[in-house]
């Protein structure tokens, strides 16, 4: 990563000065955020699914044409137009899945700032513990209530872009 002569990783810094304010934008707008996650989800399915059709019919693409591949195309456009008929349910169940993989991401991350980052700098791996357990919170409320997704993750950006900034000053 280029480094100015102050010793400041400006991409950390830059890329958390990002995270802070999309976490705020996040926490000011909920309900639009929510509905417009769920019909990008719901457009990525749907387009998904079209392709897989086209390439059963079509037998173009690396996948081997069977019904399974049909299938598969079928059942991922009919996902993706529930999802955009329905934005604030797919959001929901992304909510689940996010939340586990914030979870999983935290435990890496005091996995590795036990032998990595505490090589580095003791107060960053202070920084690092805390963050990570500020993560699993997060995580564990974003699995059990699903309606609040955006919250949780305006405040998962908001802590994920302080860690960046303090990142950049330390490196």
């Amino acid at each position: 990563m280029n480094q100015s002569k102050s010793g400041i990783a400006w991409g950390y810094v830059a890329g958390g000065v990002l995270a802070f304010f999309l976490g705020v934008f996040f926490l000011a707008y909920p309900l639009v955020t929510n509905a417009v996650i769920g019909i990008w989800f719901g457009a990525f399915f749907a387009a998904t699914g079209v392709v897989c059709i086209i390439n059963y019919i079509t037998g173009n693409g690396l996948a081997v044409r069977s019904g399974w591949s049909l299938a598969t195309g079928i059942l991922d456009t009919l996902i993706g137009i529930l999802f955009i008929v329905f934005p604030l349910f797919a959001s929901g169940m992304l909510s689940i899945f996010l939340g586990v993989a914030i979870i999983v991401s935290a435990i890496f991350m005091l996995a590795n700032g036990g032998t990595v980052i505490r090589s580095v700098s003791t107060g960053l791996f202070i920084v690092n513990i805390i963050i990570s357990i500020l993560f699993i919170i997060v995580g564990v409320a974003m699995i059990f209530n699903q309606g609040m997704m955006t919250t949780f993750f305006g405040f998962f950006a908001i802590f994920k872009g302080i860690e960046l900034v303090i990142e950049g000053f330390v490196h």
